[in-house]
């Protein structure tokens, strides 16, 4: 899992966490980005863990998905440490949800610029969680309806011109409504920081896609690397395996799951080490005080 200051942020697909590839957090940003792979037709959820401890103010997690605002989830400070919330629907009405889902990216060769199912390219590929400080204003508050993009892209399927194609074939798409036994009200907060406390970029793309660039080790790649499985199994599609090949494979796969585990609370102990050597008083905290560069009252979905 991608780790910022006291944060944690994860993606499954049936209930197992997706493997993140090439990830790099920013410090000075606090940001940390990764590539995970994606499967078309595959719902997911997104998850975040907030860690500290005696936490005085309520922490929000505002999804979006290819530009899309997804609304938000929210732990208040009541709530024991570690705690732990996910995201994987987008609010449709009082009474309906959509689930996110991986989808087939389709491509258009119509020029029609008044074409509103034509999804700007750099939107794709990304799904971000902006954790923020935020202030309850009012509870129990009608819902106040999908934003304009957000209204485009679950009418129609997201299409794409193939003169900008990028090498990836997917996008999030949303399941048909699912309807709720009763009506949901939502909480109006505002943020009371200016930018995230933390930041989660999830890029995705078909497995085939990050291996033939280089993001993710081919099969035989990780079995030649560690040699703990005969590098000459055939991987190929349809080619019957003995039950002691499966063995081996599944024991090499905790293997390697383990040994990521250890290298990423390797990493989390030496930054916490760092911070630890830092003089006392020498990282202030600085919250905003001026409110009106948010919207007073801001309405977000936070179920």
């Amino acid at each position: 899992m991608l780790h910022v200051r006291e944060f944690d942020a994860w993606i499954t697909v049936d209930g197992e966490q997706l493997p993140q590839y090439s990830p790099e957090v920013n410090h000075q940003r606090n940001e940390a980005t990764c590539w995970i792979p994606s499967q078309a037709g595959k719902k997911f959820a997104v998850h975040w863990r907030d860690n500290l401890a005696g936490r005085k103010v309520d922490m929000a997690g505002f999804l979006s998905v290819d530009g899309v605002n997804c609304g938000s989830t929210r732990l208040e400070p009541a709530r024991n440490r570690p705690a732990e919330v996910k995201k994987d629907y987008i609010t449709t009405s009082l009474t309906t949800r959509r689930f996110l889902v991986f989808s087939d990216l389709v491509l258009t060769d119509d020029d029609d610029p008044m074409d509103d199912t034509t999804i700007d390219i750099k939107d794709i590929g990304q799904i971000i969680l902006d954790i923020h400080e935020v202030q309850v204003v009012r509870r129990s508050s009608p819902w106040p309806g999908l934003d304009a993009k957000a209204k485009e892209r679950i009418s129609s399927q997201a299409r794409v011109h193939e003169k900008v194609k990028k090498a990836g074939a997917h996008c999030v798409g949303f399941t048909e409504d699912i309807k709720l036994d009763k009506a949901r009200l939502y909480d109006r907060h505002k943020r009371l920081d200016k930018t995230p406390c933390a930041t989660f970029i999830f890029k995705y793309n078909p497995m085939d896609v990050l291996m033939a660039n280089g993001i993710a080790p081919s099969p035989k790649a990780q079995i030649a690397e560690n040699g703990a499985v005969n590098a000459d199994v055939d991987m190929k599609p349809g080619n019957e395996a003995s039950l002691d090949e499966i063995k081996a494979m599944e024991a090499h796969l905790e293997a390697l799951k383990a040994r990521k585990e250890i290298k990423e609370l390797e990493a989390r102990l030496f930054a916490a080490k760092a911070r630890a050597k830092k003089p006392s008083g020498s990282v202030k905290t600085e919250k905003n005080s001026d409110a009106g560069s948010f919207a007073k009252g801001e309405i977000i979905d936070l179920t």
